[in-house]
């Protein structure tokens, strides 16, 4: 088990989610035209993450695939029904889910949707169980404890085929072999910087209790903080975060490691994957979003997105741009890699005897990007 440390969250309007599955009530919020962005929350640390997962929601595969002959199954999104989507993270990869939602490619489908900053893995989970959003930002393996523990959500598409980050290390480690006796920032148990981290490590011969002692300190900024201080001597963050790192030093980029491992994901409540023309509107217009994100025609909605979101601008918005190319080269058609997410399960399976033996099938569903394929969706 890895040292339990401050664990950031961020703070956002907590509001429930009204659900298109029949539901009367009116949405929350305000629907906002596509020349008209929405706000979005800012990140922010909270004291306490540790959330567990509800186990008073539906679960197994009859709650996330209703047959298609089903009530369920049939119904089509309740036009104008606003749509909560949360995140585990905070960086450039959610630009796809943000961006679509600022420029209507969301509401071309018949739903709207709000971005909230929900925080890491456990947080996020337990706000999709409660109601509180309809779908994430998320790590297949966050999902993977939460179907483990009776979930019925599932990640339904990848969000970047690989995992997007820089080694970061005070000035004066020159090699990995360096961190050997060191502390080490990673994020929350289950969460992708957390299961990268560990699996570069380990190529070093660097596990919890045998040559590094890895702290959970939840999201970039905080992990960042911390190696500043000295309270660490590395992380991993997201390459957009490299105008962030003061003095540091970017030691490796691990995108240039072939580790197997799977990229990020939408993934959807149970509730909400019993109506699957909903289903279907949240990953048509996260895939359109990820089409934009790759489109350079499209390069000054990007540079804006960055500004707005990440407040990142000027030069290193440039940089940040270029980043964010190579992160999503070969990101469509978005379909979740099975082989790189039971690696990042057996990863998580060490120390959460529950995710052991659990079927990758059970955590992932590919059924709607497939379906999307075979009706020429581009």
């Amino acid at each position: 088990m890895l040292k339990t440390g401050f664990i950031g969250a961020f703070a956002g309007a907590s509001l429930l989610l009204l659900s298109a599955c029949g539901g009367a009530a009116a949405p929350a919020g305000t629907s906002q035209s596509p020349s008209t962005p929405a706000t979005a929350s800012q990140a922010a640390p909270a004291a306490s993450a540790a959330a567990k997962p509800s186990q008073a929601a539906a679960s197994g595969s009859a709650a996330a695939k209703p047959s298609a002959g089903s009530p369920a199954a049939s119904a089509a999104a309740k036009p104008g029904t606003k749509y909560k989507v949360g995140a585990s993270a905070i960086n450039s990869s959610l630009l796809p889910i943000e961006l679509a939602a600022d420029y209507g490619l969301y509401d071309k489908y018949g739903i709207g949707v709000e971005f909230n900053g929900t925080g890491v893995g456990n947080t996020t989970v337990a706000a999709m169980e409660s109601g509180e959003i309809a779908a994430a930002y998320i790590n297949p393996s966050n999902v993977a404890e939460a179907v483990a523990a009776g979930s019925g959500m599932r990640s339904v598409m990848s969000i970047g085929q690989r995992p997007s980050y820089l080694l970061v290390v005070t000035p004066d480690i020159t090699k990995v072999e360096d961190l050997k006796g060191k502390n080490f920032a990673v994020a929350n148990p289950g969460g992708q910087a957390s299961v990268v981290a560990e699996v570069f490590l380990a190529q070093y011969g660097l596990k919890q209790g045998n040559g590094i002692n890895l702290l959970n300190l939840g999201t970039e900024p905080t992990r960042t903080q911390a190696v500043q201080s000295g309270q660490v001597a590395g992380t991993i963050i997201n390459p957009t975060f490299r105008d962030k790192i003061g003095n540091l030093k970017v030691l490796m980029d691990l995108r240039d490691q072939d580790m197997g491992l799977a990229g990020s994901s939408l993934a959807i409540s149970s509730a909400v994957l019993k109506n699957q023309a909903a289903s279907e509107a949240l990953v048509k217009g996260t895939w359109e979003g990820i089409k934009l994100v790759m489109d350079p025609s499209q390069k000054s909605k990007m540079i804006d997105g960055l500004k707005k979101y990440l407040q990142v601008e000027g030069a290193a918005g440039e940089a940040a741009y270029q980043e964010m190319q190579k992160d999503f080269q070969g990101a469509l058609p978005p379909k979740l890699d099975p082989t790189g997410v039971q690696k990042s399960m057996d990863i998580l399976a060490q120390s959460n005897p529950q995710v052991k033996g659990l079927p990758v099938d059970k955590v992932i569903d590919n059924s709607i990007v497939d379906r999307l394929i075979q009706q020429g969706f581009k």
